[in-house]
């Protein structure tokens, strides 16, 4: 009995051997299909020990009640266009006959490590291309399994904001930050910063962003996202036009079609309801000789108004049905509600106005009684820049022509001096114009224009600037036109400040060059003479 009961217990353990030798054996083949044990937890997967009888990898996991934090971001990732970098996190998910996940990061060469697979490339391609590689790759090894790449954290960079922005620096952007993020970040355009044509100066080639019909309609199609080494630069606007009044949005705009009034209406949401069919739509614009220009055009609703030519800094105002009632029209540097507030904002200085307008236009109720003072304290006063002593009183009389009543603004807001207070009529407008901020160079130059001030410039570098004289021009004779009307000679105005104009003189003839002309027409006419009595015998 002893015996049989050795034979039988001897005979289980060599069957208990064989059969762990067997799976011992079958494991590395079954390790393709089987990465990991069954947890009895549904989703839930442990750590699989490599050192495990099973043979695989271990791959890590989240803890239990984990999820994947991806942070804030404007919309879900589109897979065919995200491309991915070193430093993007990912997840690579398995599921079927073992569910289980295993994190990945995009390393400093643009690969990422999958155990039991091996590097695989992934910097430079799309989310959509990489999982297509990885699963291919994951096939090979794991063929009876499911799986699936995810993004879980973008990437974090630098990209450079340059141009016309508050603050040009280096700022951090995720592949998910789109330009118009990223000049937020850099505290938004400064005053004559272009919005429809920003540059993204990618990889040696330039991408034009034009975040316009974003911030009007929320279009996404043309506020691209940033790549690492991107540049944002944003250039000066080279033509922008206000507009104010019987419009849905008020405000400053950008035109790049046919510059008129008619594009003008649609980037402002159209015409308002109350905007007047009978009443002339207003402008200012600044004329040749660099004064203000006012200019009445036919009533908004018409087809010839929307034909009508824009130039870069008008200033458009639509009236509605109430101003043609008892109304007065106050334009210009004045702080009239919350677009001038924000325009100021805590900083007074000069250069400090955010990307707001610096001239605003307000239809006022005409009380009898008023006067420029009274009008001009309604609407808030003026702004800090202000050109207060170049204002004026626009009238029309009965025959329809055009009167300008010069207003002392500073003496009636500043000095309390109401000895040259206007009394005003229902219909007038009080213009008062925004401080001239350059140096204008007018004349026989080359290039003829407003440049910006530099308080180590002289007339004579200004002058420089605008490509020297013509061959018409000279600067001898030429003067300095100072704010206040006051002329000085170039070689005497040793300083100069915003809003002076450096005036060239064209070039007059010296006696000697007379005295080449009158000897050149006496041979003229002396031959003439030879001739005629040569004929004559």
């Amino acid at each position: 009995m002893r015996t049989t009961n050795r034979l039988a217990s001897v005979a289980l353990l060599t069957a208990g051997l064989y059969l762990s030798a067997s799976l011992w054996c079958v494991a590395p083949a079954r390790a393709q299909d089987q990465p990991g044990a069954r947890t009895g937890e549904g989703s839930e997967a442990r750590p699989i020990d490599s050192g495990g009888r099973t043979g695989l990898p271990s791959l890590s996991r989240p803890s239990p009640g984990t999820f994947y934090d991806v942070g804030p971001q404007e919309e879900a990732v589109d897979a065919a266009t995200y491309i991915v970098g070193p430093g993007d996190q990912l997840v690579l998910h398995f599921w079927g006959r073992q569910n289980f996940s295993h994190r990945l990061q995009v390393d400093s060469q643009g690969r990422i490590f999958i155990n039991n697979v091996g590097f695989v490339p992934a910097m430079g391609i799309t989310l959509a291309a990489l999982e297509k590689s990885v699963l291919a790759r994951v096939k090979q090894t794991y063929p009876r399994l499911n799986a699936g790449l995810t993004l879980v954290r973008p990437r974090s960079f630098v990209v450079q904001v340059a141009g016309l922005v508050k603050v040009p620096d280096a700022y951090h952007a995720t592949a998910l930050t789109r330009v118009s993020r990223i000049i937020q970040l850099a505290g938004g355009r400064a005053p004559g910063g272009s919005q429809s044509k920003i540059e993204v100066r990618r990889q040696g080639k330039v991408i034009t962003a034009n975040l316009q019909p974003f911030y009007l309609k929320g279009d996404r199609s043309q506020n691209p996202f940033v790549i690492e080494g991107d540049v944002v630069y944003v250039p000066p606007s080279d033509f922008e036009v206000m507009v104010a009044g019987g419009v849905y949005r008020p405000g400053s705009y950008e035109l790049d079609g046919d510059r008129t009034l008619g594009e003008l209406f649609r980037l402002a949401g159209g015409l308002t309801p109350s905007a007047s069919a009978k009443v002339a739509v207003l402008a200012v614009r600044r004329g040749p000789d660099d004064d203000v220009v006012s200019l009445r055009w036919p009533p908004a609703r018409s087809a010839e108004a929307k034909g009508m030519r824009l130039q870069h800094g008008d200033r458009v105002f639509v009236p509605t049905v109430d101003d043609v009632q008892r109304r007065v029209i106050v334009q210009g540097a004045i702080a009239a509600g919350s677009q001038a507030a924000a325009a100021t904002g805590p900083d007074k200085r000069m250069d400090s106005a955010s990307t707001a307008p610096r001239e605003f236009t307000v239809a006022l109720p005409y009380y009898d009684g008023d006067t420029a003072r009274t009008v001009l304290e309604r609407v808030g006063g003026l702004l800090p820049w202000a050109d207060a002593r170049n204002a004026f009183v626009e009238r029309r009389d009965a025959e329809g022509k055009t009167k300008r009543i010069q207003l002392e603004a500073n003496a009636l807001l500043v000095l309390r001096d109401l000895t040259n207070d206007v009394p005003l009529m229902a219909g007038d407008v009080v213009y008062v114009p925004a401080e001239r901020e350059g140096i204008m160079v007018s004349g026989p130059v080359w290039r003829p224009g407003l440049y910006q001030h530099s308080p180590r410039y002289t007339a004579l570098d200004y002058v420089a600037l605008a490509g020297g004289t013509t061959p018409n021009g000279t600067t001898s004779g030429a003067k300095v036109i100072t704010k206040s009307g006051k002329q000085v000679p170039v070689d005497k105005a040793t300083t100069l400040s915003p809003g002076d104009t450096v005036a060239v003189k064209p070039k007059t003839l010296t006696t000697f060059e007379w005295v080449q002309i009158l000897l050149t027409v006496s041979s003229i006419v002396l031959s003439a003479t030879a001739i005629t009595i040569t004929l004559k015998r």
